[in-house]
């Protein structure tokens, strides 16, 4: 039980928040906020049409070089004279700057919703009032305020440093009035409300601003928010304020800032309270033997860039502090994007397989380096998170993994030779290997999402082996026809499937095994098995040459290097340079061409 224990927390922790995380994956724009709850008004005279209408109170904030607005709830109560709102649905925050602005202005508008009218007018009274109305409504929208209701009443603009100045308390909110100074008095007032009041209507607020180290303290209990061992690997600059500036932001201080206790306290009960738990991520399974497959190059979440959100908080709705900035922009970076603060990888890097990030798929690259145990490695290009089970490239692997071949090998092979030709070589002649059971080459597949290919003895255009139909694959019955030179429009076509036995999406980049059996002599039968190239994280890392007669030579320490991490990067082919000589390597093959020559060469890794 403590084996099993130990091993299900070592593969889990790479997909869970950590206090030791290498690298954040949330950055926050520094930015201040200003809170705002408990809201009421006094409004007997301002225009109310009835007691029976909705009142709503908008609260406007100009930062100076950017305003914000909101509106609350209907009034829970409204009697014709005072309006009270429930704090639970009526709490707002204002995105603001890093410090409060000198001019920095708030503004209070009374609204009404509504067709009740406690006064006995005549119908074509009404009907002018509401068309009056209409056109407020259309003021608001083009002023930027939402068409909530219809503006009764406003408020000056008062500086907020100047209500700010007052009696906090124990939270730091202080308790605002602000005179209800005009009133809406015709279809064009929204531009003015030319009308001024002279009751004491009021509008009644508790008010805090926190700058963003008051906002750090406050919404998390600490002045840091990154508490991991490493640094930001994205950084960001903002489309609309060029000084803006981003600070990396941990999970669990993401969670505390949107209240996420409960999560919280769930993974600590289950996680980071267990003592099997290692939190920096490097406990490896207690095992001697790990084969990790996963799907790459499916553009995957990998980080995200957050601002403060202007937003009135309810309790009956998930609403966040925070949101996606759709702002951000990243630094100098071609291997990933943004777009609404979500980072991507691109297609000029490697990437996760749609849900989990290349950095968690890949974990037991870091146990393999700390050479705790045999690690084999297996990239599925193009296959999904979930879409894996499927996939029948996942299913070989798992076969080829577990399976022991019956009979035994073979492995000096018969005396002749084989070579293969198709759509994936421009119909060139590429050396086929025995493996002890077969004649055997890879073949990766191109943008067409097919490949054609017929089989040359000794390399001979005058001794071809081909199906004795187009497009024949090993579902359909056929016969394989030569060697002779009468192969014309007669290939084999990995892909293009014709038969009941269907094989399944082909997808670019993926590859399959095609095998020549030989049975007494005679070419018995072609197919081909899904191929997933495997790296061998625990080996020496060093690549070799075959020379034959049993002799390999070692690759300089410089080419071995640049085979490794062509590897890492999910790639199958590599140009090289050794000695001033040019190779092109097929690592799926695991063959080295000289470009001059043309000669081959078996590689291996040790």
């Amino acid at each position: 039980m403590l084996e099993a224990s130990k091993m299900y927390l070592s593969f889990s922790q790479p997909c869970n928040h950590r206090s030791g995380e290498a690298s954040p994956l949330f950055h926050l724009r520094r930015g201040g906020v200003l809170e705002i709850k408990q809201i009421s008004a006094a409004v007997p005279n301002c225009g109310i049409s009835s007691m029976h209408n909705k009142v709503m109170i908008a609260l406007e904030v100009d930062w100076g070089a950017d305003k914000g607005n909101l509106t609350t709830k209907s009034a829970s109560s409204f009697d014709g004279h005072s309006a009270f709102f429930d704090e639970a649905s009526n709490f707002m925050q204002f995105a603001g700057p890093e410090e409060m602005p000198g001019n920095a202005t708030i503004k209070a508008i009374v609204k009404e919703k509504g067709m009740k009218n406690d006064e006995k007018d005549s119908w074509f009274s009404r009907m002018g009032q509401g068309l009056a109305a209409g056109v407020m409504l259309v003021e608001e929208a083009a002023m930027g305020r939402k068409g909530l209701g219809v503006p009764r009443a406003h408020t000056e603009e008062v500086a907020l440093a100047s209500l700010l100045g007052s009696k906090v308390d124990a939270e730091g909110f202080v308790e605002v009035q602000l005179r209800i100074t005009k009133l809406a008095t015709g279809p064009l007032s929204a531009l003015g409300y030319g009308k001024a009041a002279d009751s004491g209507d009021c509008v009644k607020f508790r008010l805090r601003w926190l700058n963003f180290e008051n906002m750090k303290k406050t919404w998390t209990g600490s002045e840091k928010l990154w508490k991991g061992r490493g640094t930001a690997t994205h950084h960001f600059n903002c489309k609309n304020d060029k000084t803006a500036v981003y600070e990396p932001l941990g999970a669990r201080e993401l969670l505390r800032i949107e209240r996420c206790e409960e999560i919280l306290n769930t993974w600590a009960q289950y996680y980071g309270d267990d003592p099997l738990y290692d939190d920096t991520g490097d406990s490896r399974p207690p095992i001697q033997k790990v084969r990790a497959i996963h799907g790459v190059n499916i553009p995957t979440e990998v980080a995200y860039a957050l601002r403060v959100h202007t937003i009135r908080l309810k309790e009956s709705k998930i609403l966040t502090r925070l949101i996606l900035d759709d702002q951000a922009t990243l630094k100098d970076s071609t291997e990933f994007s943004v777009q609404g603060g979500v980072v991507h990888a691109t297609p000029n890097g490697l990437s996760g397989d749609g849900v989990v990030p290349l950095s968690s798929l890949d974990r037991c690259r870091q146990w393999a380096k700390a050479g705790l145990f045999e690690c084999e490695l297996s990239y599925l290009p193009g296959v999904e998170h979930r879409a894996i089970l499927a996939d029948q490239h996942f299913h070989q692997t798992i076969k080829d993994a577990v399976v022991v071949r019956d009979g035994l090998a073979c492995m000096d092979g018969p005396a002749r030779s084989f070579s293969i030709a198709g759509t994936f070589s421009a119909w060139k002649p590429r050396k086929m290997t025995w493996d002890g059971f077969h004649f055997v080459y890879v073949v990766s597949i191109g943008q067409t999402g097919w490949e054609s290919f017929q089989i040359l003895e000794g390399g001979s255009w005058e001794r071809v082996l081909y199906p004795d139909m187009k497009d024949a694959n090993p579902s359909l019955p056929h016969s394989i026809l030569g060697p002779d030179n009468k192969n014309a429009g007669k290939d084999w076509t990995i892909g293009k499937n014709r038969g009941k036995l269907l094989e399944g999406t082909i997808r670019f980049g993926s590859a399959f095994k095609v095998k020549l059996e030989i049975s007494g002599g005679t070419p018995a039968s072609v197919t081909w098995d899904p191929f997933t190239q495997v790296q061998v994280l625990h080996a020496k890392g060093v690549w070799q040459v075959d020379l034959g007669g049993g002799k390999w030579l070692d690759f300089p320490s410089e080419g071995s290097a640049r085979v490794n991490s062509a590897l890492e990067l999910g790639h199958s082919f590599l140009d090289l340079k050794i000695e001033e000589q040019n190779y092109k390597l097929d690592l799926l093959n695991m063959l080295q061409e000289n470009v001059s020559t043309k000669k081959q060469r078996r590689i291996r890794q040790i």
